[in-house]
């Protein structure tokens, strides 16, 4: 037993002794070879100096920035397909912007940015319908394909077969069968769990489906960072699904854990269903790799006046891209508020862009207001979201921990006149290192069903006023200290 120890021992010297030397390698190739928030430069550093094993494993899930090169391949194609739509002059990101009411025009600035830094169209002839609960989403999109007559595009970040796949799977096949292309992206993380076989099945009913950023070790993934976060389906070029709700139970408040789940989800049709399928197609063609199973933009659909003319902007953002668009977007909604900004999202962690953007909101006397979940699904994020939410308050933000279930809702709205709605948290992760997808809706009555759903969701919050706040015990405090160290990552 005693020379078992003794080699044992000698074993973990000799590892933790690598450990250190590729520690060391690794924080040379952070320093002068990677580009990095300074911040995030000296967290890693600090971490794999003083837990060496654990630093590394954590580097490998969490640190790694690759496949970048390629990822800018991306950019390279959105760029080119961006020129072809901009020949459209349906697609209209000239000077003649209409937005009729005078609060309203406050916002063409915005408008502009995105068209001058991005190329991002600006489409006024488009209807929107937002859902708050994911039965009445899912039983839209059940609808929606349903009606298909072409083709259908259908991307998650996460997929789970069960009950809720369970009633979209056989509308596929059924498509399929009936001659319609229909294609399926999956993110290689967030579907780590689901077994190759249903893949398979489905591929021999004429289904394709692509891994984006695949597992190398089956549900075993290092590759944490750069995935796709987005959820878009695409039907026939003229109805288009996106938001919060990904496919599975728990998002019909089937799973005892979180209980009821909130979210927020759109269905367009119009001009803006166009970059969505853009979107689509670009994810496509990097994940497939084979040329020959790449989809190309068909010809520009005419789609009929909509009844209510709702302006719509999509705006992506991800690694592939220089800078982080989304996030650019909320600078400058924040910065256009006059009267109030309301944010929901499941992760406040914020970088200080964000931050400094609503003090200055605040204390030029706009109202904000913030709602997060009170239960979490990761504690270690929940707890550094009440640590950035807590520093608002202390500068005059309303902070609201919704109760009633789990709020997953990726929203925020501006002066009751324009929203955000899609994929992105409000997170470093988000803004950085996923795939993410938005929609811009500039439109005062969609951002009133959203202010309308969130004045809901109040009635079922605890408000976290500032003497509560102060309040909070030594322990609490503790835990939303040491989270924020890990901001950068989470």
């Amino acid at each position: 037993m005693d020379s078992f120890l003794h080699i044992a021992g000698l074993v973990w010297h000799f590892m933790h002794e690598v450990m250190i030397y590729l520690n060391i390698i690794i924080i040379f190739l952070i320093i002068f070879f990677q580009k990095r928030d300074p911040v995030a430069i000296f967290l890693w550093i600090v971490v794999l100096i003083l837990a060496p094993v654990a630093g590394f494993v954590l580097y490998i899930f969490l640190g790694q920035q690759i496949h970048k090169e390629k990822l800018f391949k991306v950019k390279g194609m959105e760029d080119t397909i961006n020129k072809y739509i901009r020949r459209d002059a349906r697609m209209s990101i000239s000077d003649r912007i209409r937005l009729s009411k005078p609060r309203m025009r406050d916002f063409e600035e915005l408008i502009k940015y995105n068209r001058n830094v991005a190329q991002i169209a600006y489409t006024e002839n488009n209807a929107v319908e937002v859902y708050f609960d994911g039965r009445e989403k899912f039983r839209a999109l059940v609808k929606a394909l349903e009606s298909a007559q072409h083709y259908i595009y259908f991307q998650y970040y996460i997929i789970r077969d069960d009950e809720v796949f369970g009633k979209i799977k056989p509308i596929l096949i059924e498509k399929a069968r009936a001659g319609l292309k229909v294609c399926i992206i999956y993110d290689g993380m967030g579907c780590r769990m689901m077994k190759k076989k249903v893949w398979r099945d489905l591929a021999r009913e004429g289904i394709e489906s692509v891994a984006f950023f695949p597992a190398i070790f089956g549900p075993l993934n290092f590759r944490v960072n750069y995935r796709n976060h987005r959820k878009i389906v695409v039907i026939d070029g003229r109805t288009a699904f996106m938001g919060g709700f990904n496919v599975g139970r728990e998002y019909v408040g089937m799973d005892r854990r979180f209980g009821y789940w909130r979210d927020t989800h759109i269905q367009l049709t119009g001009d803006a269903v166009v970059p969505i399928e853009m979107r689509f197609i670009m994810d496509w063609n990097y994940a497939v790799k084979d040329k020959k199973r790449q989809l190309r933009l068909g010809k520009p659909r005419i789609f009929p006046i909509a009844e209510e003319s709702t302006g719509v902007q999509i705006v992506s953002s991800g690694p592939d891209l220089t800078e982080p668009l989304i996030r650019d977007n909320f600078i400058k909604m924040i910065a256009t508020a006059k009267d109030n900004i309301r944010i929901q999202t499941p992760y406040f962690i914020p970088d200080e862009s964000i931050m400094t953007a609503l003090k200055i909101a605040l204390h030029s006397g706009v109202a904000v207001e913030i709602i997060i979940p009170a239960i979490p699904d990761h504690p270690v994020v929940l707890s550094a979201t009440r640590y950035f939410a807590g520093l608002l308050v202390e500068e005059g933000a309303r902070l609201y921990e919704y109760r009633r279930g789990f709020v997953h809702a990726k929203v925020i709205t501006v002066d009751n006149m324009v929203c955000s709605v899609g994929t992105a948290n409000m997170d470093i992760r988000s803004f950085r290192l996923n795939f993410e997808i938005n929609a811009v809706i500039f439109s005062e009555s969609v951002t009133g069903k959203i202010n309308a759903a969130m004045d809901k969701d109040k009635e079922y919050s605890t408000e976290i006023t500032i003497d509560k706040y102060r309040e909070r015990s030594i322990f609490r405090r503790f835990k939303e200290r040491f989270a924020r160290l890990f901001s950068p990552l989470l």
